[in-house]
């Protein structure tokens, strides 16, 4: 028997704050010059966004909370995450500038506008952005084991073309919704509440 969708002590959930207790952490770490334990607690962060969902899905756990929760930890994770990288590898940061403003303004726009359409954050939990943070948690790994730039630098423009289609999501959605896989979903989701 699966526990209650409304539930709000589960597994999903439970994944969540860990996350966002970790992308707390972070900037403790990096302040402190732990460069492997930095590494491990955002590897471990990355590893709980990748699962949260199919664990939510799988166990039928998912719920209004979960949504905004996950948001939130998402949010809080890719902020502290360039800013305690900053910290511990100014010369990386300072060289891949460019792509880390790329990255920010492409996470910070569409909520800036989500948050001035609807007055909170949207949680449409796209296909792209699932992708998206797959490609930006390997590459920043990458990056920051100082193995290579590319795959980083790549992220960051699909991380663009992601945050450009939340943007037409929230242009479209007369009212905040979640859970809006595509821009296909939320032309639909109009049209039936026309």
């Amino acid at each position: 028997m699966h526990p209650a969708s409304n539930s709000k002590i589960n597994i999903a959930n439970a994944l969540c704050v860990f996350r966002l207790g970790m992308a707390m952490l972070l900037p403790v770490l990096a302040w402190q010059g732990k460069q492997m334990t930095f590494l491990y607690c955002l590897a471990a962060a990355l590893f709980s966004d990748a699962i949260d969902g199919f664990i939510a899905r799988k166990l039928q756990q998912t719920s209004q909370l979960g949504t905004k929760l996950d948001s939130w930890a998402d949010l809080t994770l890719f902020i502290t995450t360039p800013l305690s990288a900053w910290l511990l590898w100014p010369h990386v940061i300072a060289r891949e500038w460019l792509f880390v403003t790329i990255v920010l303004l492409a996470l910070l726009v569409p909520i800036a506008y989500g948050l001035v359409k609807y007055k909170r954050i949207t949680s449409y939990h796209t296909y792209m952005a699932k992708i998206s943070g797959v490609l930006m948690g390997i590459s920043s790994l990458l990056l920051l084991f100082d193995i290579t730039p590319w795959p980083f630098r790549f992220a960051a423009f699909f991380m663009v073309a992601e945050a450009l289609e939340e943007i037409a999501i929230t242009a479209t959605l007369p009212q905040w919704t979640s859970n809006v896989p595509t821009i296909k979903h939320a032309r639909r989701l109009v049209k039936k509440q026309a």
